[in-house]
């Protein structure tokens, strides 16, 4: 997680979604939009553990230890992802930026502490004889960072990182560290009337800023208001769903991704666009539930208990769920109203194994 202190903006990474995402803070409304996801290539968003904001430069850097491990840069709009570095990069913990002297800093849990500039030249090992540091952070002419194989808050000299001393000791599970002060950074392009922006204003440079819409919205041509995405395609991915728009200009995310409950397996997906709902099978529970677009709790409406729900279709016009549910000995196709109320069934057979479903509401 990583704070724009200027332009009130909150980012942070989705390990589960492969996402960077955006929201902005202190206002009536939080719009939130997804900045930067998984669309293959060297560049995608993976496994995102650690980041930090530059307001020199209007880049936000992530640490991803993901298939390939790396440090990245994006543009605080989403835009022109790039990967910084990928040595010395495996299992990073930590990741940090020293302002003043646009330096990253990182820590790995092998024992070591590396910097380089923010563009990816002069990589530099700190300290490679510590223990497992985590947490790390760099102020003025020193280095704070936390061991947790000798649960100590240690400095290091920015000058000369073999000058040492222990601040705390006997510290435990310290996870992130963070140096509370005032930033030197001051122009703000955001900070009149937000940019003169509906939604967020985002950050690109020291006077430079680009609006943006919360996911489910896109860009007007005037570039500053926002309208509704009307139609886009949803796909569940087993642990989560995701809708991507199919505009002929943008094919970004349209909805917030939706994480599957513990322990649970999104599989078949069916929509009512008029009640604004998404319904799907649960196939670890099992069960059929119906979620919002733009997220919510769950509502579990059917529950199969030792059965398999196979298909899912939803009637849009009558206001009836269908679906298949395969039991131990019988094999039934089933309808409800909208809600899983007055469950029937319309169908069963032992000999057959209904799987996928389809309605066709116009032909009855």
């Amino acid at each position: 997680m990583a704070i724009d202190w200027l332009a009130d903006n909150m980012y942070w990474g989705n390990p589960t979604m492969h996402t960077i995402e955006v929201m902005q803070l202190n206002r009536n409304v939080a719009y939130r939009k997804v900045i930067l996801s998984n669309k293959g290539g060297t560049v995608a968003v993976d496994n995102p553990v650690s980041m930090c904001v530059n307001p020199t430069d209007g880049k936000l850097y992530w640490a991803d230890n993901g298939e390939t491990s790396k440090i990245g840069s994006v543009v605080r709009d989403g835009s022109n992802p790039l990967t910084v570095t990928t040595q010395n990069v495996q299992n990073i913990f930590y990741l940090t930026i020293d302002i003043p002297g646009q330096m990253l800093y990182w820590t790995q849990t092998s024992g070591s502490i590396w910097k380089m500039s923010v563009g990816g030249s002069n990589l530099t090992p700190v300290r490679i004889d510590l223990g497992s540091p985590r947490g790390i952070a760099v102020y003025q002419n020193y280095i704070y960072y936390y061991d947790s194989d000798y649960q100590k808050i240690e400095r290091l000299s920015v000058s000369d990182p073999t000058d040492a001393s222990i601040m705390r000791r006997n510290q435990y599970w310290i996870q992130g560290m963070r140096v509370y002060t005032r930033e030197g950074q001051t122009n703000n392009p955001c900070g009149t009337n937000n940019g003169e922006c509906e939604q967020l204003c985002l950050i690109t440079g020291v006077n430079t800023k680009a609006c943006a819409c919360s996911t489910g919205s896109l860009l007007n041509n005037d570039g500053k208001t926002c309208r509704n995405v009307s139609d886009f395609l949803i796909v569940s991915e087993s642990s989560f769903m995701r809708g991507f728009s199919l505009q002929p200009e943008v094919h970004d995310d349209a909805m917030l991704p939706i994480s599957a409950q513990d322990y649970s397996s999104i599989s078949k997906v069916d929509v009512h666009v008029a009640n604004s709902y998404i319904y799907y099978i649960d196939n670890d529970q099992p069960s059929i539930l119906r979620v919002r677009p733009n997220g919510g709790t769950p509502e579990t409406l059917v529950v199969g208990n030792d059965n398999v729900f196979r298909g899912l279709a939803v009637d849009w016009q009558a206001g009836n769920l269908y679906w298949t549910n395969n039991a131990p000995n019988e094999n039934y196709i089933e309808v409800s109203r909208l809600d899983g109320s007055y469950r029937t069934v319309l169908w069963k057979a032992i000999d057959s194994l209904p799987s996928s479903i389809a309605v066709n509401p116009k032909l009855g």
